[in-house]
């Protein structure tokens, strides 16, 4: 009798514990059921209704929830994973925001570039690292999305969809614009423009005087005397103020004594 007594002193201690859990997972954590009053059920995804060995009554309380959606019970917090209209998934218990995400830089050898990786609490994992570089390395620009070493001296770009540098040799039918691209003109209707550089139409260029053509005679090829006869068209002050005048007078062998007059 003393053994029986014993016994069922630590039943009676047991069945308490046991009866203050109020919820209670199913298979695979695929639902769950608070029995504590009205039982409530939480189903993530389709399944069927039975949960943690309960049975789901018409007064029961139900919450039918997919990816994404949450519940809290008994002070506990879940996450319905993967759940959809069609199949069952599983709560995840986390007190985590569902995804969280971080900046990855990548090495691309010459740059880098950053990207968003995210992750949310039912492992899954969006990690798409970027290919393009944002930044470039000293020495380089970014260009068509390739960091590139810059063309230098007579050298441009072949092209605006190019990264290749090509000999671009300044002449009065090409030469290097201000995005570093070799531009050829017309020769037939334009002139390269070396202040703007650019090509121009040959009928906006002014007429060109007698007398500037006089002046520019010594220059030593068709695109020196082509620029110096344009300067030469226009007045003493303009055509001093421009930033080819002290090299064309060197190169064309003009005296700056003979540069006299206001419209030469």
């Amino acid at each position: 009798m003393k053994k029986i007594f014993v016994f069922l002193g630590i039943l009676a201690i047991s069945m308490p514990a046991f009866a203050r859990v109020k919820l209670r997972a199913g298979d695979n954590n695929k639902c769950f059921v608070n029995v504590g009053g009205i039982n409530h059920f939480w189903y993530c995804g389709s399944q069927g209704s039975d949960c943690a060995g309960k049975k789901l009554r018409k007064y029961h309380d139900r919450t039918y929830q997919y990816h994404g959606d949450e519940f809290e019970s008994e002070g506990r917090h879940f996450w319905c994973c993967d759940g959809t209209t069609d199949t069952a998934g599983k709560y995840v218990e986390s007190t985590a925001p569902f995804s969280s995400s971080e900046i990855v830089t990548v090495d691309l050898g010459n740059g880098t570039c950053t990207y968003e990786k995210i992750t949310n609490v039912c492992g899954d994992v969006i990690d798409e690292p970027c290919t393009a570089p944002t930044n470039c390395t000293d020495g380089t620009i970014l260009r068509n999305d390739t960091c590139v070493t810059p063309c230098d001296g007579n050298t441009a770009f072949e092209s605006t969809a190019s990264n290749k540098c090509i000999e671009c040799e300044t002449t009065a039918y090409q030469g290097i614009n201000n995005d570093k691209l070799c531009v050829k003109c017309d020769p037939a209707t334009q002139f390269f423009d070396k202040t703007n550089k650019k090509c121009i139409s040959k009928t906006s260029l002014k007429r060109i005087s007698a007398s500037a053509m006089q002046k520019c005679y010594g220059c030593p090829n068709n695109e020196l005397f082509a620029e110096c006869s344009s300067l030469f068209s226009q007045s003493a002050s303009e055509r001093r103020a421009a930033s080819n005048y002290t090299q064309i007078i060197k190169d064309c062998y003009i005296t700056e004594d003979s540069d006299s007059g206001t419209d030469n």
